[in-house]
């Protein structure tokens, strides 16, 4: 799952993230979900060597397919974060950001005022990767 707002691209996560995981796991098809085809476009053009299969469609149809797959890699988010708990999958790539939901903890910020926290931290699919 690939996101990044239009309107706050703090969170967004390097392209390295999903190349490392990619490169090291196994996997039939890869199926990608995105927001904004424009703001990940360097990365699509290094994933097409997998011949990735983009998600496109209503929202509510992307989600159900994502929540259907045996293993995702997540993006930071409320979108992922409801995916990935509510998917079938067995192994669940967590991105921990340095800020933001993801970081696992709660941080005051004049926008949000509290983070709220999007770690699931108590069921054994979850991988955490440590983003930097």
């Amino acid at each position: 799952m690939l996101r990044d707002s239009r309107v706050d691209s703090r969170f967004s996560i390097k392209d390295d993230y999903y190349i490392e995981l990619l490169e090291n796991e196994t996997f039939d098809k890869l199926y990608i979900s995105l927001d904004h085809v424009d703001k990940h476009q360097g990365l699509l053009t290094k994933l097409e060597k997998y011949n990735p299969i983009i998600l496109d469609g209503l929202i509510l149809d992307i989600f159900a397919q994502v929540t259907s797959f045996k293993k995702i890699i997540a993006a930071q988010g409320t979108f992922s974060f409801w995916a990935c708990l509510l998917s079938n999958a067995n192994k669940i790539y967590w991105p921990i950001t340095p800020d933001g939901p993801n970081s696992g903890s709660n941080t005051d910020n004049v926008v949000f005022n509290t983070y709220v926290n999007l770690v699931v931290d108590d069921e054994n699919r979850y991988n955490f990767i440590n983003i930097k």
